[in-house]
């Protein structure tokens, strides 16, 4: 539903499933995470959604996950998982710019003039 309308829903409850799809020695696992979203109107529902962990992480109650809903229909809703990418992508750049800054601030600059070893 990538056309969908953009929301964020709280996580009420996670339940771990079993292995959905095996990949050699490892496997690819999914929890059902049971979402409330709440819309502009007024109403609200919950929904049960199964999702991989490897694009979720550990999710936990409390959470706010990205989703993606129908307008004419509350009931349709989907984890956003293309919002979770970008967001895991960018919170990546900006701790290796983080790690960059801090390791450029501690080494000191090389020494070039005479009496170095060059």
């Amino acid at each position: 539903m990538r056309s969908g309308t953009q929301g964020k829903a709280v996580v009420l409850a996670v339940k771990p499933l079993s292995q959905i799809r095996e990949q050699g020695s490892s496997g690819t696992y999914a929890s059902v995470l049971t979402l409330h979203l709440r819309f502009d109107d007024g109403t609200d529902v919950k929904v049960d959604l199964t999702a991989e962990v490897g694009v979720l992480g550990s999710p936990s109650p409390g959470d706010v996950v990205p989703v993606r809903f129908d307008p004419n229909d509350h009931s349709r809703v989907e984890i956003d998982v293309p919002a979770i990418r970008d967001r895991k992508q960018r919170a990546a750049q900006v701790t290796d710019q983080a790690a960059i800054a801090e390791a450029e601030a501690v080494v000191p600059p090389a020494h070039s003039g005479p009496g170095s070893d060059t």
